[in-house]
């Protein structure tokens, strides 16, 4: 089907040389239109332009090469099943064999024929050959599409395979590449030293050269920034402008009742973040604020302090946790710190998913007429039948664990609710300009007094009756341990000892004569609660546990963390997990075991030994996952499709300032000069923004 009006929002089987059956191999890919696969990137670019001699060759042992040469001999053999077809090429330096296994389609056609062939170079049997090279014919008057060129390596899925992708794709820059439209201005582009977009877009798949292969990466890096803090701090500037939020009244009373009801006096960090949030929280606009800080540094003591400062003024709170174990221990937390106040009326309710049916009606109703001030929650507090009488403020505990689109389903539950963020996972500069982009961050810097550092080792797997002669002698001056595992139960599939294996282990052997608790997200939360309280009681030696444990858990006593196959975990999430112990007054362990012969993993783990730094552990953690891991971008809407926010740290500043530069100037994004741009990011990111004016 000849399309005679193109538009990039065309279906993808109208593409030359697609048609129904192809097509539904690019849905496979989320490509479904033109705009899709224009915007759908190689995964690599293979280098095949340099064509050398055969002898030239010899030098690149290992590595990919291009040769021009002829057709000499072909000889046939058979390695036990395997036909193997060999070619012998040469030209005036040399010889080289290309190797086939069950190729019967490769006869007599090579033979006295000029051929460029690519591949990895090998030696084998004496002679220097290419297994299963590419090869393109030079007598054919065909243009050749790949060897003897920079090209690119494209995602496959059922029956596409690379060379009718690069047809496809040259079909469709042919045909469709006029129709993208450029959004800077030519002095723009100059200025930033830019390609232009349509010249981006074609060598990101047809390069010229490998220089102009990396000049189109930059154009497009830098538009991915660009238009997400566009979008960004257009969002936030909407919001400015709102001045609709609540405007709560905190006077010198309120906040020394408050202090009267802590245990303990504020660090000068928590100092510092109070202040800035109650500020916000006077203000009459909405506050939108993360508070980040290291493990042990004391958030949850702040959270304490604003939400008995938002219930002075009358109004509900919710504070949302990822699991029901630290919903349960928060409660806890501030019932024992309400208790220390004989004249405090504050009223809490736990909302979890695993309540009884009587129990959670009991709760709704309470929360809807207003009868309870502080409701700490799970993904419970989203459920539709889920109504506040009248919600001021909302407390995301440990946000990375939550996705956006949560935390806007919340806000609706709100009246105009002020809403603060927290997190344990220290948020690397990149990370804070994107995924954070749109809240205001505190950070609370140093710990309580007394908190000592936790000492990190990573000991050969030689070493267990050395580790577990050491827990015996722990556990006989009274302390406490950790033994996390990343599995529930066993799996087949993965050579790892799970929680339950370790358990039974444990107990029957090492520490028979101690007391051993097992803990996991799959046991009813009754268990879950005996086996914590057993444990905070002093009562288990040892608990052997799966992440659940990762934040929030509290318990002064515990001394030490072993991790089973420490190298299945991120960093930021091991440096969690060492959190959990060292909340006392002695000195913590944290002992990361791991049987991997990797020289890349043992490294890794070398940080956490090196560094009790949580900031540093976040970025080397981002740097060696990437933002998808890290973060789970899936959850967070705001992955990038190139943009490394390790390495292209420089380009998201000058994209950021770029963009404060233009809304400053133009914050609607009305002008004639501006529109372009307006109208790629409703293209873009009009899902997740609302854009005065767009239509």
């Amino acid at each position: 089907m000849k399309n005679k009006d193109p538009k990039l929002s065309d279906s993808i089987q109208f593409i030359k040389g697609v048609g129904p059956a192809r097509a539904a191999d690019f849905i496979k890919l989320e490509i479904n239109t033109v705009n899709d696969i224009l915007f759908t990137f190689p995964r690599r670019i293979s280098d095949r332009s340099q064509i050398i001699s055969v002898n030239e060759s010899k030098k690149f042992f290992g590595k990919d090469v291009s040769l021009q040469v002829v057709g000499i001999s072909v000889n046939k053999s058979k390695r036990g099943k395997k036909e193997i077809t060999t070619v012998i090429f040469g030209d005036d330096t040399g010889t080289i064999a290309g190797v086939w296994f069950n190729a019967t389609w490769i006869e007599e056609q090579f033979i006295g024929r000029e051929v460029i062939i690519f591949g990895k170079l090998q030696y084998r049997n004496g002679q220097m050959q290419i297994t299963h090279p590419k090869v393109e014919f030079c007598d054919e008057g065909k243009e050749n599409v790949s060897v003897g060129k920079i090209v690119p390596v494209y995602p496959l899925t059922g029956n596409l395979n690379q060379g009718a992708w690069l047809r496809i794709m040259k079909n469709v820059l042919a045909q469709y590449l006029p129709l993208l439209d450029e959004f800077y201005p030519e002095d723009f582009l100059q200025k930033r030293q830019l390609m232009s977009r349509q010249d981006a877009v074609r060598n990101m798949h047809f390069p010229d050269n490998i220089h102009a292969a990396d000049m189109a990466k930059q154009r497009l890096i830098y538009d991915e920034c660009l238009l997400m803090q566009l979008g960004i701090l257009f969002t936030r500037h909407q919001d400015d402008c709102k001045q609709i939020g609540r405007s709560f009244k905190i006077t010198r009373v309120i906040d020394e009742r408050v202090r009267a009801i802590l245990p303990f006096k504020l660090t000068n960090g928590q100092e510092t973040a109070v202040a800035e949030i109650i500020e916000d929280m006077k203000s009459p606009k909405e506050m939108h604020r993360l508070l980040q800080g290291d493990v042990g540094s004391g958030k949850t003591a702040v959270a304490f302090y604003i939400t008995l400062c938002a219930v002075a003024n009358k109004t509900q709170v919710v504070i949302m946790a990822p699991t029901e174990l630290l919903a349960r221990q928060h409660e806890q937390t501030f019932t024992k710190f309400l208790s220390r106040s004989s004249k405090s009326k504050v009223r809490i309710a736990l909302l979890t998913g695993g309540m009884k049916k009587s129990v959670r009606q009991v709760r709704l109703a309470s929360i809807s007429s207003g009868s309870v001030d502080i409701i700490i929650s799970t993904h419970a507090t989203l459920q539709e039948d889920v109504h506040f009488a009248d919600l001021g403020l909302i407390i995301i505990d440990e946000q990375h664990k939550f996705g956006v689109s949560q935390r806007a389903a919340l806000k609706l539950k709100g009246n105009h609710s002020d809403v603060l963020v927290m997190t344990a996972t220290p948020i690397p500069r990149s990370l804070a300009l994107t995924v954070y982009g749109d809240l205001d961050i505190s950070t609370i810097k140093g710990s309580p007094p007394g908190r000592k550092k936790v000492k990190t080792m990573t000991p050969d797997s030689n070493k267990w009756r050395k580790i577990w002669d050491f827990l015996r002698k722990e556990f006989n001056m009274g302390r406490q341990a950790y033994i996390v595992s990343p599995l529930v139960e066993e799996n087949e599939n993965l050579d790892l000892h799970s929680a339950i294996e370790a358990y039974e282990a444990l107990r029957k052997g090492e520490f028979s004569s101690f007391n051993v608790g097992l803990l996991h997200g799959k046991m009813k939360r009754k268990e879950q609660d005996e086996v914590m309280r057993q444990f905070r009681e002093g009562k288990i030696d040892a608990l052997v546990s799966t992440v659940v444990i990762e934040v929030g858990v509290d318990i002064p006593n515990a001394t030490i963390m072993v991790v089973l196959h420490a190298d299945r975990f991120g960093l930021a999430q091991l440096h969690q997990l060492r959190g959990r112990v060292s909340r006392g007054s002695n000195l913590g362990y944290c002992i990361l075991m791991t049987d991997s012969k990797n020289t890349e993993a043992k490294k890794r783990l070398q940080i956490l030994v090196e560094s009790n730094d949580g900031f540093r552990i976040a970025e080397e953690d981002l740097a060696i996952r990437g933002e998808g891991e890290f973060l789970g971008t899936k959850q967070h809407g705001r992955g990038f499709k190139l943009t490394n926010l390790v390495t292209d740290f420089e380009i998201l500043k000058t994209a950021r300032d770029d963009a404060l530069k233009i809304l400053k100037s133009d914050p609607e994004l009305k002008h004639k000069s501006h529109q372009a741009i307006k109208k790629e990011l409703i293209n873009q990111h009009g899902h997740q923004l609302i854009i005065a004016g767009s239509g």
